[in-house]
């Protein structure tokens, strides 16, 4: 069994669809052959910042000069 779930989800390879994923951000070409080395300069980290005070989650990703390439807010649901 392969690793499962958002950090996971995409890929240069077929979507795992488990949990219902949905592409907001590809940082790699499509179609490229998978396990390129670090040397292409194609490796990713992601860091997740949550606010104490509004409970709102920050999600970054980020090239390997640790630059943001992408970023994503979203609000807690209130009931």
């Amino acid at each position: 069994m392969g690793l499962r779930g958002p950090l996971r989800a995409g890929g240069p390879g077929r979507l795992d669809d488990s949990f219902g994923p949905e592409v907001r951000f590809l940082g790699i070409p499509p179609g490229m052959k998978p396990n390129r080395p670090p040397s292409e300069g194609l490796q990713f980290f992601g860091t997740i910042r949550i606010d104490g005070r509004s409970e709102a989650l920050s999600v970054r990703l980020h090239n390997q000069k640790g630059d943001a390439i992408y970023k994503l807010e979203l609000e807690p649901e209130r009931a």
